[in-house]
């Protein structure tokens, strides 16, 4: 809503309060600022200057809407003239600076029009955060033009100072805007990320071209994130570099243009080690001391496994962000510490170089299929730590639960997984099996989970006892939530069955349908469908009284008597488990009808409608449920 006259006469009387003021500081800078009453400006605007202007130009902003332009404009000019001398906290200054460039319609332009000119380049090279965010709220105004964006691009002193102090800030927050600021100058007004070839985005922006193709801003990045001149004057700690690291990779991972793929000054590159992969090349391959820091290890793993998430084409052309990997030996580098039985890594690095694996063969399956050798190193690893220990590692959960599931059917119709244990004592191998057993949109996967369900259900009897056993324990609650997505993911698991002849059942290890049936059910026919599973015993008897379960009155006493933090954990496994509850009642749905089959589908739509934390009392259906139950 505009503001009303009595408003515009309000900020008028403020402003020339404050205008007075300034003058006086102007006249003695050590004069204590009124910080009370440029407070009470800066919030007046905050609060009252959210309409947008009929003009995109502050000077033509109506006085019954907005402050006044004309004693604002004379505010600028006298806080510009106030900054460099004064001799105290500039932070009320920077900030009612900051509220007004930051009104609605006030342009890049008209900043460019304060006067005396803002000083850019100092203020980005200050160390003081109120003054960095002040002028890249400025900055901030260029990406709604091409034609300011072409502006900046000019002045490479600007371009390289706003790139030192996203990089080199010691401020998180300073930083994170300063990166949001230069990304939009590179993205242009429409905030398109630019994407394809090195030529056509260096001709289509001249932002790109001036980080590119100036010599002394490419150098920047390299310059700010190399641990070869730690300890010269005017460098960063080590400490402060790898944070200076992390951000180039951050932001690396949020450019999809080939320039960053490739050689652009290669003199440069060449003084710090980068061959013909350009930025890139550096960030992923030579800048990171990976050897010596395990931290930095991790980070640069977790990078690569980002490159690797995000790959463009599971064909392996020269540009794929895999084949990228690959060719400069980061590939090996990130599995070799999980592949290194002897390696005595840490847990971190285990597990980074484990999710590096699991994302490698979920993007890139193909390729993981061509190299047998390491799909069988992978396995034999795993089940060479399993011969020693019940307990399966983190980094071992993690690559399990991501490789194409035919691989962990052994020859002989063994799994690999019927070593484990699902008592409620080892919550990791729970969860995996929760993603082995699921549903999968390959058909191979569909084929093998079902198989290892009952090649483990086989050597497990107490599978279903175990895990309705973990999903009512809250003490133990991340397992008690993977117990009760294991439920789920079985009931809404579109298993399929395995081929009939050995020939074409190579690919699951020989096993064929007559083999599982023999194995696992005396040469009994298996159910196909993963909710027949849950509808017989042994799930029967467990599974499906605990998803029916209706709290007592003494549970009832003991919930309103818990903690909050009790309460919370209560209520959340309530809602997984009743999720659950929906997955079967659908499943139970899509059944041949039958008088059964109605009365199981009224008792579990009762029990729905009552709530996660349900605490009605039985209508007189459960003997009825349970009848019906006992005749499918």
């Amino acid at each position: 809503m505009p503001i009303l006259p009595d408003h515009s006469r309000e900020i008028t009387t403020l402003l020339e309060k404050v205008h007075a003021h300034l003058k006086d500081v102007e006249a003695d800078p050590a004069q204590p600022l009124n910080e009370e009453l440029l407070n009470q400006v800066r919030i007046f605007i905050t609060s009252r200057s959210t309409q947008k202007p009929a003009s995109s130009s502050y000077a033509n902003f109506s006085d019954s809407i907005y402050p006044p332009a004309t004693p604002v404009k004379d505010i600028l000019n006298q806080l510009s003239r106030l900054l460099p001398t004064l001799q105290q906290d500039p932070a009320p200054v920077t900030e009612l600076t900051t509220s007004l460039i930051s009104l609605p319609g006030f342009t890049f332009r008209d900043a460019l029009n304060i006067d005396p000119p803002v000083q850019f380049t100092l203020a980005l090279k200050s160390d003081v955060p109120a003054i960095s965010l002040m002028i890249l709220e400025i900055l901030g105004k260029v990406s709604k033009s091409q034609v300011d964006i072409n502006w900046v691009a000019g002045k490479r002193d600007i371009v390289q100072s706003l790139i030192q102090l996203w990089l080199r800030a010691s401020d998180t927050g300073v930083s994170q805007v300063a990166g949001k600021v230069f990304s939009k100058l590179l993205n242009g007004p429409k905030e398109e990320k630019p994407t394809g070839h090195v030529d056509a985005t260096l001709d289509q922006n001249l932002m790109w071209r001036r980080v590119f193709r100036d010599r002394d801003v490419y150098r920047t990045f390299y310059e700010e994130c190399t641990l070869s001149n730690v300890g010269q004057d005017g460098q960063l700690s080590r400490g402060r570099k790898t944070i200076a690291q992390g951000r180039l990779q951050d932001w690396l991972l949020d450019v999809s243009v080939d320039v960053v793929r490739t050689t652009q000054i290669s003199d440069v590159e060449k003084q710090y080690g980068v061959g013909d992969g350009g930025l890139l090349e550096f960030a992923a391959a030579r800048m990171v001391d990976y050897e010596e820091d395990d931290l930095m290890r991790s980070t640069l793993i977790h990078f690569c496994t980002n490159l690797v998430e995000q790959g463009r084409s599971e064909e392996l052309d020269s540009m794929n962000d895999l084949a990228f990997l690959k060719k400069y030996g980061m590939h090996h580098t990130c599995m070799s510490y999980f592949l290194d039985l002897n390696g005595g890594h840490s847990s971190w690095t285990l597990e980074n170089s484990a999710s590096y694996i699991a994302t490698y063969t979920k993007s890139y399956q193909k390729d993981f299929l061509r190299n047998p050798a390491l799909s069988t190193s992978i396995v034999e690893l795993i089940l060479q730590q399993l011969a020693n220990s019940h307990t399966l590692r983190n980094d071992h959960s993690i690559v399990l639960a991501a490789l194409p599931r035919f691989l962990l059917l052994r020859n002989g119709g063994e799994s690999v997984l019927n070593r484990l244990p699902s008592h409620k004592s080892y919550p990791q191998t729970v969860k995996m099996l929760a993603k082995v057993f699921g549903h999968s949109d390959h058909v191979d996967d569909r084929i093998a989970a079902r198989a290892l369900y009952y090649l483990y259900a086989k050597v497990h009897p107490d599978l279903w006892e175990d895990i309705v056993q973990l999903a009512s324990t809250a003490a133990l609650f991340e397992g008690a939530v993977a117990a009760n997505q294991l439920i789920g993911n079985v009931i809404s698991a579109e298993w399929e069955r395995l081929p009939e002849t050995f020939q074409k059942s190579q690919l699951f290890a020989g096993l064929t349908e007559e083999g599982l049936a023999r194995k696992c059910n005396n040469g009994r026919s298996l159910p196909q469908h993963s909710t027949e599973v849950i509808l017989s015993a042994p799930a029967l008897q467990t599974v499906v009284p605990y998803l029916m379960q209706r709290p007592q009155e003494a549970d009832k006493k003991r919930y309103q008597n818990m903690s909050s933090e009790h309460r919370e954990v209560t209520e959340e496994l309530g809602k997984v488990r009743h999720i659950a509850l929906r997955m079967l009642l659908i499943q139970v749905k899509g059944m041949p009808r039958s008088e059964d089959v109605d009365k199981i589908t009224q008792a579990m739509e009762r029990r729905w409608e009552e709530g996660p934390m349900g605490y009605g009392a039985d209508s007189g259906g459960e003997a009825t449920f349970y009848g019906a139950l006992g005749g499918l």
